[in-house]
Order: C-alpha cells, then structure tokens, then sequence
C-alpha cells in the first residue's frame, strides 16, 4: 500500500463514452476531479474537456496529455469471442492502442491506471490467457507496467469481470432483453460459478486503487458473490415480472448443441450461433478473488445483482422506448 494517500486533481480517461467510462467520469466529476475524456467520436457526457482520437492509429497529440496528474485507461476491443480476425483486431486497438498513448506520456504524469480483464490471468498455473482477447489485454498490462517502471509513474492495474449496473450492454444486455421478449431458453442449472462486479463498485474502487494502490500491483474486483447462470436467469426473470418456467432445456441438449456448432464450424470455416465457446460462457466457471484488493484498497462492494436488476430493468426499457 502507498504510505500516504494521493490526490488526483485532473484525469484524462480513455474509453469515456463506454458503459464503464459514462458512469466513471461521473463519479470522478462528484469527487472534485476534473475530467478530459478520449473517446472515437464527439459525444456529450459528464466530462469538462473531450478530446476526439482514435487509438492505435498513431495520431496521438501530445497535448492530450497538457495539464494532466493521473490517466485512466479504459479503451480496448472488447469482444472476447475469438473469431479468425480477432487476434488482429485485438492486437491493434488493445495492445497498439496502449503503446500509442504510454508514447505521450511524460514524467509530469503521477500515476496511471489501467483497467484490464479478469481474461488476463493465465487459464493454469504457469500457463497463459487462453483467449484472444485475453492474450491482448495482457500484453497491454505488461507494456503499462514495464514503461512506467522505466519513467517512476505510479502503475496499477484492476481486472474486472462480467461487470453489471443500469445501461449495461454486451451479453447481459442481450440475455435480459432476450428474456423479457419470451425467446430465451429456460435454463438448467448447470452447476456453474462465476464472479461479477457492479459499475458503481468498480468506479470506487478505481479512485481507492489511485489513491492507495501500490505500483505495479493488479488487483482483482467482485462483489463477493458467485452466480449460476440458472440464478442469474431467474433474477432477471423476477426483476422482468416474470415467474420461473416450469421446466428447463436438459444440460445434455446444450452440449449436443455445441458439439453439432463445433462440427459446422469445421465444416464452413465460420462460427455458428451456438458451438463450444458460447456454451463456456453461458455454463462455464467464472470465480475469481478480489482479497488483495480489499486488504489492501479498503474495497467493500455495495452491490449485488438482485439488488441493481430493478434499475438495470428500468434503463432498459427506458431506452427501448427512444
């Protein structure tokens, strides 16, 4: 833990207009701190300042950067389904991307945080991330660590998991909104664990990790409870208004299921609707220990998915009747 807490003033975040970055600039902006976003297109938002780039195309001014004490890395490719063009894709806006931006850094930057993925991690000890995805956001880590040891600013990573809250979007945007339109299948219980982590929490743990983080450490978030995917479907069914079905699709139906998509894709060179992969992340496990990050960051998660499914259900539909 750092000796004493810091203070940052003005934050340049990366990725602002993302579902994490709206609602990180948010919080920053109710702490006092003035935010710069970066984002790929001029947006409105609770910023004070937005600078419109793209990263990993080497265009990166090293005014971004004027005036500011602390950086938040938030953006990256975040599909984490590998595909034949994805390791190019991650390669390029995750890992280029990172590199382009440590490049304007100079010594007048306190402290850099990147916000990374639980992905990371090795899939075994002594092994490597077994994704795409994963592969490329630990890489980025790594540049991040290795160049801010060379120049002495503060580097701390935090690793997220499936993260929840209102106006989320990836796949628990699409399971709801596949649940509440009746096309959804009614799922086993697979006997699945996996770990989560609410928007808001993440946000506070963001400034604890900027103010008491030690350099070069990667601390990992959840809210301290592990969910089934069956349990996770009857949440939302619940917080939708809807009663539990009273039956459920075998699990032996969703493997043959995957192994006839494996078999299609060999056969067509493309990924079908369901195969392998999709069925690892709906029944696969997912657990992961945020201890360091609550001995050493003072983290306490406020949230749990049944409690902020009410006001993830209300966003939703709020935005589908835009």
């Amino acid at each position: 833990m750092a000796s004493e807490p810091v203070t940052v003033k003005r934050a340049l975040v990366t990725g602002a207009t993302g579902f994490i970055g709206r609602t990180l600039c948010r919080y920053l902006q109710q702490q006092g701190i003035r935010v710069r976003a970066l984002s790929r297109h001029a947006a409105s938002g609770p910023w004070d300042e937005q600078v419109i780039a793209v990263l990993g195309e080497g265009a990166l001014e090293p005014g971004i950067v004027r005036d500011i004490d602390t950086v938040i890395h938030l953006a990256g490719h975040a599909h984490a389904v590998d595909d034949t063009d994805s390791a190019r894709i991650h390669q390029q806006v995750t890992v280029a991307g990172t590199r382009e931006l440590l490049s304007i850094l100079d010594r007048r930057i306190q402290r850099l945080l990147f916000v990374s993925s639980v992905k990371a991690l090795p899939a075994a000890p002594a092994g490597e991330p077994d994704s795409d995805y994963g592969k490329a956001r630990r890489e980025a880590e790594q540049l991040v660590l290795d160049l801010c040891a060379q120049r002495g600013t503060r580097a701390i990573i935090l690793r997220l998991p499936l993260v929840y809250g209102p106006g989320v979007k990836g796949n628990l945007r699409r399971m709801l909104e596949t649940i509440a339109r009746g096309r959804f299948p009614p799922l086993p219980e697979f006997g699945n664990r996996r770990s989560m982590v609410h928007v808001e929490d993440v946000c506070v743990a963001v400034l604890l990790a900027l103010r008491f983080g030690a350099s070069g450490a990667a601390y990992t978030l959840t809210d301290g409870r592990q969910y089934s995917s069956r349990e996770i479907y009857l949440a939302m069914r619940a917080a939708l208004g809807m009663a539990p079905p009273r039956w459920a699709i075998p699990v032996f139906i969703f493997r043959l299921l995957a192994r006839a998509g494996d078999a299609v894709s060999a056969l067509a060179g493309r990924r079908p609707g369901f195969d392998s992969q999709a069925l690892e992340k709906l029944a696969g496990d997912a657990v992961y220990d945020n201890g360091p990050a609550v001995a050493d960051l003072s983290f306490q998660p406020r949230h749990c998915l049944e409690s902020a499914l009410p006001e993830m259900v209300a966003a939703w539909r709020a935005g589908e009747q835009r």
